[in-house]
C-alpha cells in the first residue's frame, strides 16, 4: 500500500518518473491502473452511500406512502386499469421544486383515448390510461408503454407500504453494484478509451521529444500512469461540470503531459526512489515496486 501511494504521488509530480516510463524502465502500468480503478470505484460507491441511506430511511418511506392519496385504489386486472375515484384523477407534484418540473405527478384517465395535446394539457410526469402508461423523456419524446396482460394487483397505500418494506434492502446493493461494475466493466472500457488518449500523447511526444524513440507502447504507459490526473478531473467534475468536457480534459492533459515529460537538466539528473528504500531500488528497477504491492 505504501508503494502504491508513493506511485500516485510520482504520477502527479515527478518528471524523473515519467522519464523512466519513456525510457521503458518502468512497468507498463496496468497493475497501477487497476489499483487506481479500484480506489476510484470505492470513492464513487461512497458517494452513492448517503443517497442510499436517505432512500432507505423510515422518514422517506413515510413521505412516499403519504404521496399516495388516502382512499385511492387503482385496480389492474389482466393489464387493464380502472380506479375507484372520479376521472381524470390528479396527484399534484409536491416533490420537484424546479420551474421546469411538471405540475402534476400522476394523472389517471382511463376513460378517454390518448392524444399528444391531452398529455401536454395535463402537464404530468406520468399519465395512466386503461392499457398503457405514458411518460416524457428529458429530450421531450413521449414514451408509451403497454401494460403486460399478466398484471393483476390493486394499488393503494397499503400495497406501496408493503412493497417498500419488502424491497427496501435492494437499495443497499447500489454501492456494491457500482463498485463491481467499476472494477470490471469500467476497467475494460477505460483501457480502450485510453488508447485514444495514448494516440494523442504519442503524437505530442513525438513532436517535442526528439532525443528518444517514443513508441505507442511507451505513450500508452504514460497515459496509464497519468490516469491519476483523469480520475481527479472526473471527481472534480461532479462539483464543476465544465471540467467533464473532452476538450477541457485534452487541454489539461496536454499541459500536464508537456510539463511532466519535457526534458531538462533536472530531469536528466533525478531518479527518485520509493521512500524508505535504498536509492538504487527505484521503481524502474523492480517490478515488485510498481506501486501495486
Amino acid at each position: 500500500m505504501k508503494r502504491f501511494i508513493e506511485t500516485i504521488k510520482l504520477s502527479l509530480t515527478s518528471k524523473a518518473f515519467y522519464q523512466r516510463v519513456l525510457e521503458g524502465t518502468e512497468p507498463m502500468g496496468f497493475k497501477y491502473f487497476f489499483g487506481i480503478n479500484i480506489a476510484f470505484a470505492l470513492i464513487i460507491s461512497a458517494i452513492f452511500l448517503p443517497a442510499v441511506l436517505a432512500i432507505t430511511s423510515a422518514s422517506v418511506h413515510t413521505k412516499v406512502v403519504e404521496t399516495i392519496p388516502e382512499g385511492l385504489e387503482v385496480y389492474v386486472k389482466k393489464g387493464v386499469v380502472s380506479t375507484n375515484q372520479p376521472e381524470p384523477y390528479i396527484v399534484e407534484n409536491t416533490w420537484a421544486k424546479k420551474d421546469s418540473a411538471p405540475t402534476n405527478l400522476v394523472v389517471i384517465d382511463t376513460k378517454t383515448p390518448f392524444t399528444q395535446s391531452q398529455f401536454a394539457e395535463y402537464d404530468t410526469a406520468v399519465l395512466i390510461k386503461s392499457d398503457s402508461i405514458i411518460t416524457q423523456k428529458n429530450t421531450g419524446v413521449v414514451e408509451i408503454v403497454q401494460n403486460p396482460k399478466e398484471l393483476d394487483f390493486t394499488f393503494n397505500r397499503n400495497w406501496v407500504q408493503t412493497n417498500i418494506q419488502k424491497f427496501s434492502w435492494v437499495g443497499y446493493l447500489i454501492p456494491i453494484i457500482v463498485f463491481l461494475l467499476g472494477i470490471t466493466l469500467g476497467y475494460g472500457i477505460m483501457l480502450l478509451i485510453y488508447i485514444i488518449w495514448a494516440l494523442i500523447a504519442w503524437a505530442l511526444l513525438c513532436a517535442y521529444r526528439k532525443d528518444i524513440s517514443v513508441t505507442f507502447k511507451k505513450a500508452y504507459s504514460v497515459t496509464l500512469y497519468a490516469s491519476t490526473l483523469f480520475l481527479i478531473l472526473e471527481l472534480i467534475s461532479y462539483a464543476l461540470p465544465f471540467l467533464d468536457g473532452n476538450i477541457v480534459k485534452l487541454i489539461v492533459y496536454a499541459i500536464f503531459l508537456y510539463k511532466m515529460t519535457k526534458v531538462d537538466e533536472k530531469t536528466k539528473e533525478a531518479h527518485e526512489h520509493v521512500a524508505g528504500l535504498p536509492p538504487e531500488k527505484v521503481l524502474a528497477d523492480d517490478d515488485k515496486n510498481n506501486g501495486t504491492e
